[in-house]
């Protein structure tokens, strides 16, 4: 007789956890919205291009930081109340396509300079305020979040925004010169793929890509902001407080005893004076209707009690709002 050993997935605990299915979900909301804004406001600067989510993994502050190209130009910015640090990262031969497409110009691809231009930082700046603008906007959260540029980063590769042990979240966002079907394969590929830690080499993107930036957030802080303005929250359960009963019973109800009605022309009515008798519709050997509020709950018959007058139930009635039980015909 042989016995089958189920086969283990061997999980290395020295990689960093991956992101939790709740905030995975919502991320990829948030990446597929704030690509679109991205594009929208860019062109409304004059820059015809599209953006794709490409993949996100979750990696170590050093592995991170490695899967950022050389040479390399960023941009700090801020998400949230608490102003969570986030990092935008890029070649500066990307940065100087856009700034040529925003100037109306013919990008030259064999320039390999790795400084941009003071106009060219400008242009770049910004560009990046605008994608933090865009995707604040894009916030699947109730209402919008809060993202602003801060400063430049010209070495994002040594930045020392994050402690040594933070876990960090690495998107790749693909740029495309103009909307194709390569584009949004990139889209759909990023969408499946949350990744693990791998040796920071560079990933492959679609050929059509002008380039690819480098999003980065820390990730606890992105896992409780989505947590606690993206999640659905769950109806709170009560206990009913068990002394409810006998408060009611102590509640003050006022009881209103209807003798009849019976209706005046308005000359009628004004012309009533002290001393005038009013017939009313019902008889004096038909019961009394008792209402609570706008509804009638008994019937009975006056009477007396010492020097009081009272109603001695004779019927309980059904709800019925600002209606009066059928009397006999007189």
């Amino acid at each position: 007789m042989t016995s089958s050993v189920a086969t283990l997935e061997v999980h290395d605990f020295r990689q960093p956890r991956q992101l939790m299915p709740s905030s995975w979900r919502a991320l990829q909301r948030w990446y597929a919205e704030g690509c679109e804004l991205v594009a929208e406001r860019w062109k409304n600067l004059g820059l015809d291009v599209t953006l794709s989510h490409h993949h996100t993994r979750v990696l170590s502050l050093r592995s991170a930081l490695e899967t950022i190209p050389e040479p390399g130009w960023g941009a700090q910015g801020t998400l949230g109340a608490t102003s969570i640090d986030t990092l935008l990262a890029c070649q500066p031969r990307l940065l100087r396509a856009l700034a040529s497409g925003l100037l109306g110009d013919t990008p030259d691809e064999t320039d390999d300079v790795q400084f941009l231009t003071a106009v060219e930082e400008s242009m770049a700046e910004l560009l990046f305020s605008e994608f933090l603008g865009a995707v604040g906007d894009a916030w699947p959260g109730a209402e919008p979040l809060n993202c602003r540029f801060r400063d430049r980063v010209i070495q994002p590769q040594r930045t020392r925004m994050y402690p040594p042990r933070t876990t960090l979240v690495v998107t790749t966002l693909c740029i495309h010169a103009a909307p194709d079907e390569s584009g949004e394969e990139a889209s759909k590929t990023g969408s499946e793929d949350q990744g693990t830690e791998q040796s920071p080499k560079k990933a492959e993107f679609p050929s059509s890509a002008m380039g690819e930036i480098r999003w980065i957030m820390p990730q606890v802080e992105i896992e409780d902001l989505l947590e606690i303005e993206c999640a659905n929250p769950e109806p709170v359960r009560t206990t009913p407080n068990p002394a409810i009963p006998q408060i009611m019973r102590e509640v003050p109800v006022c009881v209103t005893v209807e003798l009849g009605r019976t209706r005046l022309s308005m000359s009628e009515l004004t012309s009533l004076r002290t001393g005038d008798v009013v017939i009313l519709e019902q008889s004096v050997n038909h019961p009394l209707n008792a209402r609570v509020g706008n509804a009638f709950k008994f019937s009975g018959r006056p009477g007396r009690v010492g020097i009081h007058r009272c109603l001695e139930i004779q019927k309980l009635l059904e709800d019925t709002p600002d209606a009066l039980p059928a009397s006999p015909q007189q």
